[in-house]
């Protein structure tokens, strides 16, 4: 390939056929020009490189006169189907590889105008109008730049207005898929323009009549043809919040309110639907989407007046009430505007939260599962207007609880830990009848079924808050019990069979209600540590700090909704939750200790645990320890890693639990060498990987002396350089997290730093350094996505900053120089004065950001 100077003149030269009949080999012809395009100019897998491309580019550009003459005369003088389809498959393939001008003569007064006409004909064949849409919509995106191809622009925009009438006869004749091309026409048009819809509304390309054509879609009787306009309006409202100006969103509040309305209506169940919708089901998932749309739009309309708008759609309908499926809609999408609107809005939300609580028993259930579910929407208002709470039999929780033994047991779950989160302070008094009543939904409807893991899991978060907050630890105990138990029964049975997985006979069921337990106890801890997730230094604050008033107690603040409330637990009771815990957990990771999916969830539950307890979990670190190193060396779950990492964030500012740690790390980190003993093990083990320099990073932000001075940090280092061009994305960030943690722990303005951690990590690097370099350069240019630039940069930069610079600049020169010049077939890649600018740019990089577009613009040759 890189010997052919002219590909698309001596391809027309060989195939161009002499008898303008001869359809065969016009459709050879085609589809060469058709998949030549698509294979060197968009095809990113072929590593070309950026010269190479560009080189290719100009020679199909320097053909494109004589491709477009080709199409033109070959649509005008062969009337076959087959080859006009591959004659705008060629078409579409050269305006997506930007290799047509899109203000040519030609294309813009024959080619596209055929292929509109083509699509105003009803009577095309849907392969070809198919096909013609496509490619039509490749120039509808090249119109996007209007202001650069402003004749292109036009074209398009008045063409396409053009098709409305051809859509209301598709509709008309129910042709679906020559109405979806459609309609899929009308929203790239409407997405093209979106920046005019902002600068000139209402004028110009900003007319607004490509809006009504959105609207026009929006009222399509099929709910998936409605749903091909998402993307626009998605584009559209992140266009309008960007620029962030009233007057602008006041021009468009017309039609976003016809907007949400359509989405309304297309909400509705079939009238005939007895029972809940399937949450499986496409149109459920059709459903949140919409609500998605609404909360996305919302802000344009503001969230009042769109909750008025769809009150007023009820009290519009007839006067013996709306069907109930027009209700259920509403409900539904005020589901999406509910947690939006203020808690001293007085005028609108009651009379709907007094409808809902009047539901007649013989109500449709769906009604009444959404209107329970609105009520968990407004658990914020009501935290701020707790008349609705108690009142008397038509309240809010007494609709809630009674519930939880009917069909709708999902929505009243979901309802009661939203009222539990938001309105703790009013519920406090209540604590102990909350906590028998989900223990007892639990035990009678938990093992049926009836009861979904989310709505579970609700439950379980709404009544642990509350008990906590109350220091209700009996019954928190109590509902630990009911989780803990069905493991125990497990493990005392030798016969036992896990039937599948999730199911009452699968521990990782009742592990992870016990995960969902001690998560919600851990965010109640003050001041917590980042979690595993985070790779945050914030200090943890131990939960065996004393109150002043009771040495015995320990205080839990909540930062979920109000004022936070500091409680008092028992030091005591938390360790009797968590040793109550570990004791089956404990079992279960003895029993299935070679079940990798069982050994991860339960590791999940006990992290949860620990972060609960902080450096109070003392009392379980020795069996626990114990039981990773035991384990690991037999079967080496990275999650223990993981696991470790976390003892090492909460106890690793301890002076006196240095030491441990770090000799539970040099144990690991053995095991863990071996596992990743050759290129093929690194490639099969990224989750290792990953959680191996999750630990090691740990230890860099608790102990990085200690950790510099353990038998295993020289390992570390030279997997950390392994590991550098790592194509998994989470193994390879945290790889360079760690190197990052390692680097930044050494910078000068942090006056913090120990001179003599200082001192070893500057030797470090300067023995290291070059490899480090060539290894970080040769990722970032040959082996990573371009993206990554700024954390390869980021890096590099922190290396430039810790050792001499000279010896920095020599070490990158030389990685620069040694990327390859020459690819395949002998073309130049990257040339003498290319790498010299690159070389010129990296010296004077003052920022991450200016050494990273460095890499980007060498990156980009080799691609």
């Amino acid at each position: 390939m890189s010997q052919w100077r002219n590909p698309i003149a001596d391809i027309f030269d060989r195939l161009a056929p002499s008898n303008p009949t001869d359809t065969a080999t016009q459709i050879i012809l085609f589809e060469i020009l058709t998949v030549f395009p698509e294979e060197v100019v968009k095809n990113t897998r072929l590593k070309l490189g950026q010269n190479r491309r560009e080189e290719v580019k100009q020679s199909l550009r320097a053909s494109a006169s004589r491709v477009i003459e080709t199409m033109t005369s070959v649509l005008q003088g062969v009337n076959d189907d087959r080859t006009h389809c591959q004659v705008f498959r060629a078409l579409e393939s050269w305006l997506a590889a930007d290799a047509l001008p899109p203000n040519d003569r030609i294309l813009l007064t024959i080619m596209l105008p055929m292929g509109f006409d083509l699509l105003a004909n009803t009577q095309t064949s849907e392969a070809l109008h198919s096909t013609v849409s496509q490619a039509l919509s490749k120039a509808i995106f090249l119109a996007e730049e209007s202001r650069k191809h402003p004749d292109l622009a036009w074209l398009c925009a008045n063409r396409v207005f053009q098709l409305h009438d051809t859509y209301l006869r598709l509709v008309s004749e129910e042709d679906p898929a020559r109405t979806t091309n459609i309609v899929h026409l009308f929203t790239d048009l409407a997405e093209s323009l979106t920046e005019d819809f902002i600068t000139t509304p209402g004028q110009g390309l900003g007319d607004f009549r490509t809006i009504e054509l959105i609207l026009l879609c929006m009222q399509h009787y099929d709910y998936e043809i409605a749903e091909l306009t998402f993307d626009f309006w998605y584009k559209f409202s992140a266009a309008l919040y960007k620029l962030d100006n009233s007057d602008m969103q006041e021009v468009y509040k017309p039609y976003v309110m016809r907007l949400i309305a359509a989405l309304c209506h297309h909400c509705q169940l079939e009238a005939d639907r007895e029972g809940l919708p399937d949450k499986d089901d496409e149109f459920t998932a059709f459903r949140e989407r919409c609500n998605d749309m609404v909360d996305e739009v919302a802000f344009i309309v503001g969230s009042r007046d769109a909750f008025r708008m769809l009150t007023e759609r009820l009290s519009q309908m007839s006067a013996q009430g709306p069907p109930w499926n027009v209700t259920e809609a509403t409900l539904f999408t005020m589901t999406a505007l509910g947690p939006k609107l203020v808690p001293e809005e007085s005028e609108l939300i009651p009379p709907v939260l007094d409808a809902v609580l009047a539901l007649p028993d013989k109500c449709h259930v769906a009604v009444r599962y959404t209107g329970i579910r609105l009520l968990g929407k407004l658990a914020e208002w009501l935290s701020h207007h707790p008349q609705y709470l108690w009142t008397d039999n038509h309240s809010v929780l007494s609709l809630v609880v009674n519930s939880l033994n009917t069909p709708v047991v999902a929505a009243g779950a979901y309802t009661l830990q939203q009222v539990c989160t938001f309105c703790r302070e009013h519920l406090r008094p209540h604590a102990s009848n909350l906590g028998d009543l989900v223990i007892s939904v639990q035990q009678q409807l938990g093992p049926s079924g009836v009861l979904s893991t989310e709505a579970i899991s609700g439950l379980l978060q709404g009544a642990t808050h509350v008990l906590a907050e109350a220091g209700d630890s009996t019954r928190l105990l109590a509902l630990l019990e009911v989780q803990l138990r069905p493991i125990d029964d497990m493990l005392l049975n030798p016969n036992h069979q896990i039937l599948h997985r999730n199911h009452i006979s699968d521990p990782v069921l009742w592990a992870d209600r016990v995960a969902v337990l001690f998560r919600e106890l851990s965010e109640l801890r003050p001041h917590k540590s980042s979690t595993g997730g985070s790779l945050s230094s914030n200090q943890a604050q131990p939960i065996t700090s004393k109150s002043q008033d009771n040495p015995s107690e320990v205080s839990a603040a909540s930062d979920k909704g109000g004022n936070p409330e500091y409680l008092l637990l028992s030091l005591d009771d938390s360790l009797a939750l968590a040793q109550r815990a570990w004791h089956s957990l404990d079992g279960t990771l003895q029993r299935w200790t070679a079940d990798t999916r069982i050994v991860e969830r339960v590791s999940r539950t006990i992290k949860y645990m620990v972060r609960f307890l902080s450096t109070a979990a003392s009392p379980l670190v020795d069996p626990l320890v114990n039981r990773l190193v035991s384990t690991y060396k037999i079967h080496p779950h990275s999650c223990f890693l993981y696991l470790a990492s976390i003892l090492v964030d909460e106890f690793g500012r301890m002076p006196s639990c240095v030491p441990g740690l770090i000799s539970l790390v040099n144990t690991l980190a053995e095991t863990t060498f071996q596992t990743l003993n050759s290129a093929e093990a690194l490639e099969q083990n990224p989750d290792t990987i990953e959680d191996f320099f999750r630990l090691c990073t740990r230890c860099v932000q608790r102990a990085p002396l200690a950790l510099m001075s353990s038998s295993c940090f020289r390992g570390i280092l030279e997997y950390s350089l392994a590991c550098l061009s790592y194509e998994r994305r989470d193994a390879h960030a945290a790889v360079l997290r760690f190197l990052g943690e390692l680097l930044s722990c050494t910078r000068d303005n942090d006056k913090t730093v120990d001179s003599a951690l200082r001192t070893n990590t500057v030797n470090i690097f300067n023995e290291m350094g070059a490899r480090f370099v060539y290894g970080l350069v040769e990722a970032a240019i040959l082996k990573l996505p371009l993206y990554l630039s700024h954390d390869f940069a980021e890096i590099l930069y922190d290396i430039s900053r810790l050792v001499d610079r000279p010896k920095y600049l020599e070490w990158l020169e030389a990685a620069a120089r040694s990327l390859p010049v020459v690819g395949v077939g002998g073309t130049v890649t990257v040339t003498p004065a290319q790498l010299d600018t690159f070389l010129h740019s990296a010296r004077a990089a003052n920022t991450i950001r200016e050494l990273a577009n460095a890499l980007k613009v060498l990156g980009r040759l080799y691609v």
